[in-house]
């Protein structure tokens, strides 16, 4: 009882994994072991990073990631009304819409801004991590707060 039948596993496909982490450069490198530690408990999965533009190559060098794909936000951000960026940003939404994934992880800074709300909408869960400190905790509930906003008024189906 509850053991998985031989050969199963190897019928399943390969989980295709999707890591957005749009944010500045130590928030990367923070956020490599979570790429390490799937491979490691996942080594079929196949893990593509969407990232701040002049983080790709640096991205692209982790033996866990199949593709680093380069998001020019940033240089958006910096000239909105130009359209060679604007261009820029259309490559990197075609590039991301080349694969269907299984799992998107979108990791967003802790404050209520357009990418957090945005991802929220988007979501089919959200998930919290924290340090075990009393203003850790105090901003956990505060997140709380905001997802549960988010599902009444905008994703009635977030988890």
């Amino acid at each position: 009882m509850g053991k998985t039948a031989p050969g199963l596993e190897c019928a399943m496909p390969a989980p295709r994994v999707l890591f957005v982490k749009l944010s500045s450069l130590g928030d990367v490198i923070h956020h490599m072991p979570a790429a390490t530690d799937l491979r490691a408990r996942m080594p079929e999965a196949r893990i593509d990073w969407a990232v701040e533009a002049p983080y790709a190559p640096l991205v692209a060098l982790h033996p866990a990631v199949h593709r680093a794909i380069p998001v020019p936000l940033r240089a958006l951000r910096g000239a909105p009304l130009s359209a060679t960026r604007w261009r820029a940003f259309g490559d990197a939404r075609r590039s991301l819409r080349e694969d269907d994934y299984d799992v998107v992880m979108i990791d967003c800074p802790p404050a209520l801004g357009l990418l957090t709300v945005n991802a929220l909408v988007a979501a089919d869960g959200a998930l919290l991590s924290s340090e075990a400190q009393y203003f850790a905790l105090q901003g956990v509930e505060q997140a709380l707060e905001v997802i549960e906003l988010a599902r009444d008024g905008l994703n009635p189906d977030l988890n």
